[in-house]
Parts: C-alpha cells; sequence; structure tokens
C-alpha cells in the first residue's frame, strides 16, 4: 500500500510540474498582471482536477488492495472462526435472533417495498453524474429513527434541511441520496413514508427495552442489523452508493457535506465527552481482552461517513456490546448510561481495528452557554452539521441559565415529546447568541415549508387559544421544586421577595354564588388556596398581554398543576385569571378570582 501510493505521489508532482512548464511558468518572460490572474485561475483549476482524479485512485488502489487480502486469507489453511468472542446481551434478545431475522425483517421489508419504489424514482442511481463530476463520490444518507411524535417532528425538520443542502451542493454533490431507517412496532408505516423516503425495521420489544432500562437508542444499532441482513433492504441503500451516512433525528444540516470516508478509514465526529480513561479500561476488556483504553477513539455511530463493507463487519458486535453495556449496572460507574450505545460502536470499532478519521468540524453541539471560540466558528461556517443535544435557555434580559435550569425563554427539544411544536416559534431575546437564534430560524423555516404541518399559532385576534412553545416552562412542578426554581428567584427576582409569606382573602367572581377562600404564597413555593395546595412563581411570558404584564405577573398552579392561574400583581391585589395557553381568549381575559392583601 505505502509503495503504490508513494510512487502516485511520485508521479502527481510530475504532472505539477508539466503543468507549470506547459503554461511558460518556466519562460522567464514578463507577463502582464490580467495574463497572470488569468494562469493562476487555470493552474487552481487543473491542481483541483488533479485532488479529485488523485482521491478517486487511492480508493481504486485500496479496494485492489483489499481483494487481494481477500484472496489471501481465502487461501489460509486456519481460519478464525466469526464472530466466537462476541458476548450476546440477553437470553431474551438471544432466542429471537433468529426469529426476527426470518420473519419480521421479511415483514418490515414487505410492508416498505412501496415506499422503497416511490424514493427511487425519486432518488439518483449509484453512478449517476459520475461522467460529469470526476472525483465525486457519492454516499447515502441513513437517518435512524422510531415512528415517536418526538422523532417524527425532528426527522421532518432535519429532512428539510438535508434536501436544502444537496440542493445547495449542486448536480455533483457527494449527497446523492436520503433514507429514514424507522423502527416501529411490528415494522408498521407511521404516516410520514410519503413525505420522507423511509424504510421500516421492528424496534424492540417492550420486554427487551425495559430490561435495559427503556434505553430506546438500543433501536438504532438493532435497526442497522436489520438493513444489514435483509437484501430486500440493503438493495434499496446500494443503488445510490456503496456508503452510507448516519445521521440523527435531532442533526441540522448547514452546509453539503463532502464524502470524507475511504473503503477502509471511515469518517467519525470528536465527541469531547467519549475520550477514553484508565478508570474505563476494565470495562473495554470485557468486551475487548486483548484491547486497551489507548486504542478506543472519542467516537460514536452518529454522525459518521462508513463503507457498508465495514458496517457488515461492525454491526453485530455494536448491537451486542451495546445492549450488553446498558444491561450493566458496575459499568454505569464509570460509563453514564445515555452515552453506553455509542461507546458500543466505539469498542466494537477498536476491537475490530476500524480506526476512523476524526473530523471535529463534522458537527458543532453549543447552547446557551458556548463559550466565544465556538460561537466565532460558528460564525465562520466552519461547522457541516448542527446536532441541538443543549438546551438554550434565556432570562428575558438576554442572561444565560446555568445548568440544570429553565429559562423564562426555553428553547428545548424536551418541551416537545408528545406534540410538534407550534409555528412560528418567538425569538428569542435581546442578547441569545447567534446559534440560539439559528436553530430557532431552521426550525421556523422547516415548519413553514412543510405544506400539513400540524401545529400553528392561531391568527390574530383568533378566538382559539395561543399555543404554549418556549415560554412558560419554568412552571413545571418538578422544576419549581428544584434548587435552580423557586429558590433561585426568591434569592433574586424582586417581585417574588415582595409578595413572599403574604396572605390574601380571595373572592370568586364566575358564579352566581360568588365564595371567598384564603390565598397565602409560602416561602417555598406552596401555595395555599382555601385546602387546596399548590405551587408559585415568576410568569413572565410576553404572549400574555396587559392581563398580566412582564414583571407584574406569577403562576399559581392547584392539584399538581390541573388547574392554572396567571396572576396579576398590584399594589396588595391580586387578580387571578385562566391559563392562557388553555382557555378561549375571551375567557382568559376574565378575573378568575380577586385577591386582597390582609
Amino acid at each position: 500500500m505505502s509503495t503504490l501510493r508513494n510512487l502516485f505521489v511520485l508521479i502527481l508532482v510530475c504532472a505539477v510540474f508539466i503543468l507549470l512548464a506547459n503554461m511558460g511558468l518556466g519562460s522567464g518572460g514578463a507577463v502582464s498582471l490580467a495574463e497572470q490572474q488569468s494562469l493562476e485561475q487555470r493552474i487552481d483549476q487543473k491542481l483541483k482536477h488533479i485532488v479529485r482524479t488523485n482521491t478517486r485512485t487511492e480508493e481504486q488502489i485500496e479496494r485492489l488492495l483489499a481483494v487481494v487480502e481477500a484472496l489471501e486469507r481465502s487461501s489460509s489453511v486456519e481460519r478464525p472462526e466469526e464472530g466466537a468472542a462476541t458476548p450476546h446481551a440477553d437470553e431474551g434478545a438471544k432466542r429471537s435472533r433468529k426469529k426476527k431475522k426470518k420473519t419480521a425483517i421479511t415483514a418490515a421489508a414487505t410492508a416498505t417495498a412501496g415506499t422503497a419504489e416511490t424514493a427511487d424514482e425519486a432518488q439518483p442511481k449509484k453512478g449517476a453524474a459520475a461522467d460529469s463530476c470526476p472525483g465525486r463520490r457519492p454516499y447515502h444518507t441513513v437517518l435512524t429513527a422510531t415512528g415517536s411524535n418526538y422523532q417524527q417532528w425532528q426527522a421532518r425538520i432535519m429532512y428539510h434541511h438535508w434536501k436544502k443542502q444537496s440542493a445547495a451542493g449542486g448536480p455533483c454533490t457527494d449527497m446523492a441520496a436520503f433514507t429514514r431507517l424507522c423502527a416501529t412496532a411490528n415494522g408498521r408505516p407511521d404516516g410520514l413514508q410519503d413525505e420522507i423516503p423511509t424504510l421500516f425495521t421492528v424496534e424492540l420489544s417492550a420486554a427487551v427495552l425495559n430490561s435495559h432500562f427503556g434505553f430506546g437508542v438500543l433501536n438504532r444499532p438493532n435497526s442497522v442489523k436489520q438493513l444489514m441482513e435483509s437484501e430486500q433492504l440493503l438493495r434499496e441503500i446500494r443503488k445510490t452508493s456503496d456508503y452510507v451516512l448516519i445521521l440523527e433525528t435531532d442533526h441540522v444540516i448547514m452546509q453539503p457535506i463532502p464524502n470524507w470516508a475511504t473503503p477502509t478509514t471511515p469518517a467519525a465526529f470528536v465527541f469531547g465527552y467519549m475520550y477514553p480513561q484508565r478508570s474505563q479500561d476494565w470495562v473495554i476488556k470485557k468486551y475487548w481482552p486483548e484491547g486497551s483504553y489507548k486504542h478506543v477513539q472519542p467516537v460514536g455511530p452518529s454522525p459518521v461517513l462508513i463503507h457498508l463493507d465495514q458496517l457488515a463487519k461492525l454491526y453485530q458486535k455494536w448491537l451486542d456490546f451495546s445492549l450488553d453495556l446498558r444491561s450493566n449496572s458496575a459499568a454505569e460507574s464509570v460509563i453514564q448510561g445515555w452515552v453506553q450505545e455509542m461507546w458500543g460502536y466505539s469498542i466494537a470499532a477498536a476491537s475490530l481495528g476500524i480506526q476512523h478519521k476524526l473530523i471535529p468540524e463534522f458537527q458543532v453541539e453549543p447552547g446557551a452557554l458556548s463559550q466565544p471560540d465556538q460561537l466565532a466558528d460558528f460564525r465562520r461556517g466552519k461547522y457541516y452539521i448542527f446536532h441541538y443535544t443543549y438546551q438554550f435557555e434565556y432570562m428575558l434580559d438576554g442572561t444565560p441559565c446555568q445548568p440544570w435550569n429553565i429559562g423564562e425563554w426555553s428553547l428545548d427539544k424536551r418541551h416537545f415529546n408528545d406534540v410538534h411544536p407550534a409555528y412560528p416559534l418567538p425569538q428569542p431575546p435581546h442578547g441569545a447568541n447567534e446559534a440560539g437564534i439559528f436553530l430557532l430560524n431552521a426550525w421556523n423555516e422547516a415548519m413553514a415549508a412543510i405544506p400539513n404541518w400540524p401545529k400553528k399559532q392561531p391568527a390574530a385576534g383568533s378566538a382559539i387559544p395561543v399555543v404554549q412553545t418556549l415560554y412558560g416552562r419554568r412552571r413545571l412542578d418538578w422544576f419549581s421544586r428544584h434548587q435552580n426554581g423557586f429558590a433561585q428567584e426568591l434569592s433574586k427576582v424582586p417581585l417574588v421577595q415582595q409578595v413572599a409569606r403574604q396572605k390574601y382573602k380571595c373572592t370568586s367572581g364566575q358564579s352566581l354564588m360568588s365564595r371567598s377562600d384564603p390565598l397565602e404564597l409560602k416561602d417555598n413555593g406552596d401555595a395555599i388556596l382555601g385546602s387546596t395546595v399548590g405551587r408559585w412563581g415568576t410568569m413572565n411570558d410576553p404572549t400574555i398581554g396587559t392581563s398580566c404584564p412582564v414583571n407584574q405577573c406569577l403562576f399559581i398552579d392547584m392539584r399538581g398543576g390541573a388547574q392554572k392561574f396567571n396572576a396579576h400583581v398590584e399594589a396588595g391585589r391580586l387578580t387571578l385569571f385562566s391559563n392562557h395557553y388553555t382557555t378561549h381568549p375571551s375567557e382568559a381575559a376574565k378575573a378568575q378570582w380577586s385577591c386582597v392583601q390582609v
């Protein structure tokens, strides 16, 4: 391999000298500025062509050497038993493996046959544009997902931006095709297959997930296993390329992504929290006895660009190691649960001798507390993928919140587990960083472009209640009780300090026979109205309007949030209105309780 590469480099250098000589650079004659600029442009074009040709030739050399190595192995007398050292996760998974391969995967392939044909009509075939795009190495984007609402809306936003950046790459883009690899119950279609090219796989059973602490991320390696073991599913991917880019639903592609992989070297992002430490070596050795933490790369299975032949070697160990790690309580002490599937991949790759090309700019994971250097690179357009795993939490004055906090303006995917976010989302407070602004606009752009997006804010003056999106999230009961919730407000917010420990006499004005109840706002965040106990705190939401202005508004939620009020504070008085997110606007403007301080 080294000799062939050195020979090719020598040929490349000679080609450059010949190119320069042919263009007259060695003549010593004087040239004008215009001639010099024209000459430089021609040299630049020629060199780019040589580099593209070099990449393509190197790939061909690697494929040739891979074939030679395979022939040498096949002629060997002793052949190691494949997968002999691979541990399996649990007995339930082992007993069902053969049955799933023969029945469930077939069912999923049958269910997606129509979808695959539709997607095939819209996506380019392998080798398309090869003649007009020398050096092009297309890949097929595979988005691993489930059919949950939470991942459906993310997948829709993600696919919008994939299409946008694929088009921006022009006819010679490496972003050749897209498939959502979606795990559902029994591989049934989830309704998005007409909008997003989709192949369905069978999700892990509730019993298997429950035995692994409900860790749904395990569906990713399980879906890839089904893809690699189903000729029908895999055929759909290979129609466009032998390379795949594996992505997640919470990705926004920011610019066209080139193919950095080769047949023997995948390309992956460098995760700062995935650098192996000596304290983790015993876990690694459980799955790779002869290995060491020093040889495990800080990578995960997404984003990763990889040749399908390499993925075929890797997927079973990736799944087995991930399943076992997630059921290994001892490993939890040194490897956090939420990254254990990533570790399953990285250990599996290292055990097979697969070393990735590390691409730090592959993606960025910013948040409200991103450092200036990262934001400067963000402005310069350094990154390719925006992974919105961290929150953008801001108070209305633009102050970013510290970790484990919820802002008065809160951009966090986790608020939308059960419903799609409603378009349009409100802009962040002045002072929010450019990454948060970009993400908000990326969501809004996609939601506006998708015709049947199910959630939209009502028009101004509508009789329909406003849909809650990014404001009012601090009133969540669990957060109110958190050390960063009410306790922090009591120490920092003048309005909370003013009314804490106050008692009021409240009169109901919404019935034929009004009644009176005492209200107490305690300094531990509890609110007691009559005999009912709830929680209270600040409610700074500009969408409420004059009935509860910013810096004069509280929330008072009773019965664990079953009954919610917005409370307008004015000189010893409280006026309680119904929660405007759930109440007809005309009713939300009517006072439910009038309270006088006693």
